[in-house]
C-alpha cells in the first residue's frame, strides 16, 4: 500500500458536531425539546462511529423531525449531513462485502447525493447560508472520491461555494471543514502544494474555532502533503503533532491511523528500524478498538511485517505474518485471511523461499474468487507475477500479468492496466527482448498520459531510455531521458527527477562526455539532498564514483566511494555499506595501477581491506554464515554481496600477482554464487578463475574454466560475459600458434630439422649464429609483443608500435594476462608494473630485450 493509498486511512471529513450538540443538551438552560433533539443527534453519531449505518439513519430521521419541530435549522442541517456521511460509509462497507455489491454501492451514493441536493435547494430558497453551506459540503464529501472525473469537478465547485457561504455566515468550523475536504481532494489529484495550502488554512480556522480535533485532522493532511512533496523530516514532525493531539483527546481510532501512516512514511524511505515502534503500536490499538471490519487490522499486520523485512529481520517478519494468519482464522474473517496469507507470502519471499510463496498466493486467489472480488483478484495476480519474476519463471509471470490486465480492461481501469503491464516490460527485458520491452513501456506511458499520471509516464520513459542505452542507441536514449526529466520537473517530483538525472549521467558517461556526466551526477545528489533522503543520496554518490571509475579517474572515484561508505554508516544501511566498500576496493586498485604501479603491494592493501570489510558486513547483515543458511543470506542480498566481495578480493590478488590466494578466493566466490543462484555472477567468477590459471601458465585448466564460464554466460543470457569468455579462449588457444610462428629475421625450422640431427649447412650456420647471440632477437620480440597485444585486446588490425596499449583497448585485467603470457613465451621474468612503466609496444619490446641481455 502506497502513501497515496494510505491517505484514505484518515480522510476524517466528519464534522463531529456531537461535542457541540452534547454541550447544548447538558446545558440546564436548554429547552426540553431542543435537549431531546440534541441527544437524538448524539446517539445517532455514536452509531455512526461504530459503523452501524442503519441505526444511525433511523436515529437521524428522528433527530431531524425533532429539530424541524422546534424550527432549528442548524440541527437539521448537521443531522442531514450526518445521514449523507452514513450512506457514504455504507458504500465503503459494501465495497468490502463478500459478493459484488456495485449496484447497492451506486444506490447508496445516489441516495446520499439526492438528499444533499434536495436540502441544498431548500436552504438556498430560505436564505439560510450556513445550512446551505453544510449540505453543499456534504455533496462535496460524497463526490470528490471514487465517483469519476465529472463528479469530482462538481465536488470542487460545491466545496468552493460551501466555504464562501460559511464565511458569509460566520461559521468557522463549517468553513474549516470545507477547506479540509478540499485538501483531501487535492491529495487525490496529487496536487501536493495545493493540499498543504488548504490544510494550513483549515488548521488556522479550526484553531480560531477552538476545535482541537479539527486541528489534528488538518495537521494530518499537512504532514501527508509534505511527505508526498518530499519534505520528509518536516512531514514526520507535523504528523507527530497530529498524533499528540489525538492522544491528548483520547481518540483511539485516529491515534491508530496516525501511528499506522507514520510507520508507512518511514517504510517509503526503507527505514524499517524507525517504522517498527509505530507499526507495533498501531496494530495493538486497531486490535483494541476492534476495527477489523474495515481491514485496518490486517493492514497493520502487513505494515509491521514490512518493517521487519525492511530492517533485515526476516525471521521476525515470518513470526508476525504467521500470527496474522492464525488471528483471522480464529475470527473466521475471510478478507483478513487473504491479507494475512498475502503477507505470509511476502515473508517467504523475504527469506528467498519463492517456491513456498506461490501456493500461498494461489490460496489467497481462491478465497478472493469465492468473494467474487475481481479487482482484488487482479491485485493478487500482481503479487503472483512479481514472485514468478523472482523465480525467473518468466512465462508464468507474463501469464499472471496478462490475467490481471484482462480484469482491469473489463473494469475499464486504464491506470491499473498500465501498472500491470509493467511485468510484461520486465519479462521482455529479462529475456533480452528489447523491442518488445520498448513497445510495452511506450504503451504504458501513453496510458499514464491519458490518465494524467505524469510521474508514472516519466518512469516508463526512463525504462525506454535505459533499454535504448543497453542497445547502444545513445542518441535515442538521451532524447527520451530528457523528456522524462521534463515531466518530473513539471510535477515537481524531485525523486523522479533524480532518477532521470541518474540515467542521463550514465548515458553521457557512455558517450565519453565525462564533464557532463559528472555535473549531472552532482545535480542528482543535490536534488536528493533537498528531499532529505540520505539513503538515496548514497546511491547518487555511488553513481558519481562509478562515472569517475569508468572515465579512468580513479583518484576521484576513491574519494567519492569513501564518502559513500561514510554516509552508508550514518544511515545504518549495511547493504549499501557493503556495496560501497566493494566499489572503494575497485577504485583503489585502479588508482594503484595507474599512479603507483611499482607500489602495487601497498595498493593491494588499500584495495583488499575494503573488500574484506564488505564480506564481513554482509555476514553481519545475514547474521549467519552463508554456507550454513544460504537461503536466509539470499533473502536480503547478503549472499550476492558476499560473493561480489570475494570476487573483488580474488581480482585484487590476481592483479598484485598472488595467483594461489586469488584462486582460493575466486573459488569461494563461485561457491557462494552457486548457493544463492546468481548464475551470471557465477559465470564471471569462473572466467576469473580461467584468468588466474592463465596467469600461472596452466593453460589446459585455464581453457577448461573459460569454456565453463562461456557455457554459464550463454545459459543465463549474458552477452558481455560471453564476449569476455570468448576473448580469453581465443587468447589461450592462440598462444601456441604465436609461439611457433616464424618471425621477421628468424629462419623457419623445418619439422625434420627439429626431429633429426641433420640439416643443411645454412641451418647449421644459423644455429651457430643464434648460439653466439646475446639476448633475444629484437625483431622476434617485437613481433611477439605485437601479436600477443592484438590477441589480448581482441582486434585483427595492426597496432601502431608507438601507441599506448591502454588507449588501444587493453584494460588492467588483460594487461596482467598480456604480461604473464609474454613472460612465459619469451622466458624472461617481467615486473608486474611492466605495462605502466613501458606503455607502448615498442617500449615493452625494447625492455624485454634489455632484460634478456641483462640475464644472459
Amino acid at each position: 500500500m502506497s502513501v497515496q493509498e494510505v491517505a484514505g486511512a484518515l480522510e476524517l471529513a466528519h464534522h463531529a458536531a456531537r461535542i457541540t450538540q452534547g454541550a447544548i443538551a447538558k446545558d440546564p438552560k436548554t429547552p426540553e425539546k431542543e435537549k431531546e433533539a440534541c441527544l437524538a443527534f448524539v446517539d445517532a453519531e455514536s452509531r455512526l462511529d461504530k459503523e452501524d449505518v442503519e441505526g444511525c439513519l433511523s436515529l437521524s430521521k428522528g433527530a431531524v423531525q425533532k429539530f424541524e419541530a422546534i424550527k432549528h435549522p442548524t440541527g437539521v442541517a448537521d443531522t442531514l449531513r450526518m445521514m449523507v456521511l452514513a450512506y457514504r460509509i455504507q458504500a465503503d462497507v459494501l465495497r468490502s462485502a463478500e459478493e459484488d455489491k456495485s449496484k447497492d454501492i451506486k444506490a447508496a451514493l445516489s441516495t446520499a447525493e439526492g438528499l444533499a441536493r434536495e436540502h441544498t435547494a431548500k436552504f438556498n430558497a430560505s436564505g439560510d447560508k450556513r445550512s446551505e453551506a453544510v449540505l453543499l459540503l456534504a455533496a462535496g464529501e460524497i463526490n470528490y472520491n471514487k465517483r469519476g472525473g465529472k463528479k469530482r469537478a462538481e465536488a470542487f465547485e460545491d466545496l468552493k461555494k460551501a466555504r464562501a457561504l460559511a464565511k458569509e455566515a460566520g461559521d468557522k468550523k463549517v468553513e474549516a471543514t470545507a477547506i479540509f475536504v478540499q485538501a483531501n481532494a487535492a491529495i487525490k489529484l496529487r496536487q501536493n502544494d495545493d493540499s498543504y495550502m488548504f490544510a494550513q488554512e483549515s488548521y488556522k480556522l479550526y484553531e480560531e474555532a477552538a476545535d482541537k480535533k479539527g486541528q489534528g485532522k488538518a495537521l494530518h493532511i499537512m504532514a501527508l502533503a509534505q511527505v508526498l512533496a518530499e519534505d520528509f523530516d518536516d512531514g514526520i514532525k507535523t504528523a507527530e503533532q497530529a498524533l499528540a493531539i489525538f492522544k491528548e483527546l483520547e481518540l483511539r481510532k485516529l491515534e491508530a491511523f496516525e501511528l499506522f501512516i507514520i510507520a508507512h512514511y518511514y517504510l517509503t524511505r526503507k527505514m524499517g528500524r524507525e517504522a517498527i515502534p509505530y507499526a507495533e503500536d498501531a496494530l495493538e490499538l486497531f486490535k483494541e478498538v476492534d476495527f477489523d471490519g474495515s481491514g485496518w487490522t490486517s493492514n497493520a499486520f502487513d505494515c509491521l511485517t514490512q518493517a521487519f523485512i525492511c530492517k533485515g529481520d526476516a525471521k521476525k517478519a515470518m513470526i508476525i505474518s504467521e500470527e496474522a494468519v492464525e488471528y483471522f482464522q480464529r475470527k473466521k474473517d475471510k478478507r483478513g485471511q487473504v491479507m494475512a496469507l498475502s503477507t505470509l507470502a511476502n515473508s517467504y519471499c523475504a527469506k528467498g523461499d519463492y517456491e513456498a510463496a506461490v501456493p500461498l498466493i494461489e490460496e489467497t486467489r481462491e478465497i478472493i474468487q469465492s468473494l467474487d472480488d475481481t479487482r482484488w483478484e487482479a491485485s493478487i495476480l500482481h503479487q503472483l507475477a512479481s514472485v514468478h519474476m523472482l523465480r525467473e519463471s518468466y512465462a508464468e509471470a507474463a501469464f499472471a500479468a496478462e490475467e490481471a490486465i484482462a480484469i482491469y480492461q473489463d473494469l475499464k481501469d486504464r491506470h491499473s492496466e498500465a501498472l500491470a503491464m509493467n511485468y510484461i516490460t520486465q519479462v521482455a527485458i529479462a529475456k533480452n527482448d528489447y523491442e518488445k520491452a520498448i513497445q510495452t513501456a511506450q504503451e504504458q506511458a501513453a496510458i499514464f498520459n491519458e490518465t494524467g499520471d505524469k510521474s508514472k509516464e516519466a518512469s516508463c520513459l526512463l525504462t525506454v531510455a535505459t533499454v535504448h542505452g543497453t542497445e547502444g542507441r545513445l542518441d535515442d536514449a538521451l532524447r527520451v531521458a530528457k523528456e522524462a526529466q521534463e515531466l518530473f520537473q513539471e510535477k515537481k517530483d524531485r525523486s523522479g527527477e533524480a532518477r532521470a538525472l541518474n540515467v542521463l549521467a550514465d548515458i553521457y558517461c557512455d558517450l565519453r562526455e565525462v564533464e557532463q556526466a559528472v555535473a549531472l551526477a552532482k545535480e542528482m545528489r543535490a536534488k536528493l539532498q533537498e528531499t532529505g533522503d540520505m539513503r538515496a543520496e548514497v546511491g547518487a554518490i555511488r553513481t558519481l564514483s562509478n562515472i569517475y571509475l569508468a572515465s579512468e579517474m580513479p583518484g576521484e572515484s576513491v574519494r567519492a566511494a569513501n564518502e559513500a561508505v561514510q554516509l552508508s554508516k550514518r544511515v545504518h544501511d549495511r547493504r549499501q555499506l557493503a556495496e560501497n566498500l566493494i566499489l572503494s576496493s575497485e577504485a583503489n586498485i585502479a588508482l594503484a595501477m595507474q599512479d603507483n604501479p611499482k607500489g602495487l603491494a601497498k595498493g593491494s592493501e588499500r584495495s583488499l581491506k575494503p573488500a574484506k570489510e564488505a564480506y564481513k558486513a554482509t555476514e553481519r547483515v545475514g547474521r549467519i554464515r552463508l554456507k550454513v543458511y544460504a537461503v536466509v543470506a539470499k533473502t536480503i542480498g547478503a549472499g550476492k554481496l558476499m560473493g561480489m566481495a570475494m570476487h573483488q578480493t580474488a581480482y585484487v590478488l590476481l592483479v598484485t600477482v598472488k595467483p594461489d590466494e586469488a584462486l582460493k578466493a575466486a573459488r569461494e566466490a563461485v561457491d557462494i554464487f552457486r548457493q544463492v543462484d546468481e548464475r551470471a555472477r557465477e559465470a564471471g567468477s569462473v572466467i576469473l578463475i580461467a584468468e588466474i590459471y592463465h596467469s600461472k601458465s596452466e593453460d589446459e585448466k585455464a581453457l577448461d574454466a573459460a569454456n565453463e564460464g562461456l557455457m554459464l554466460a550463454k545459459a543465463c543470457g549474458d552477452p558481455k560475459k560471453e564476449k569476455d569468455a570468448n576473448k580469453l579462449i581465443e587468447q589461450i588457444a592462440g598462444k601456441k600458434y604465436a609461439y611457433y610462428q616464424p618471425y621477421p629475421g628468424e629462419m623457419p625450422t623445418m619439422p625434420q630439422q627439429a626431429e633429426g640431427g641433420g640439416g643443411s649447412a645454412q641451418a647449421a650456420a644459423s644455429a651457430v649464429a643464434v648460439e653466439k647471440q646475446v639476448g633475444l632477437d629484437p625483431n622476434m620480440v617485437q613481433a611477439t609483443v605485437s601479436e600477443m597485444a592484438k590477441q589480448a585486446i581482441g582486434v585483427d588490425d595492426e597496432l601502431f608500435l608507438d601507441s599506448a596499449l591502454m588507449d588501444s583497448g587493453m584494460d588492467s585485467l588483460t594487461a596482467v594476462s598480456f604480461r604473464n603470457g609474454l613472460q612465459q613465451q619469451l622466458g624472461v621474468k617481467l615486473p608486474s608494473s611492466l605495462m605502466f612503466d613501458y606503455p607502448t609496444m615498442k617500449e615493452v619490446a625494447n625492455r624485454i630485450v634489455e632484460l634478456s641481455i641483462e640475464n644472459a
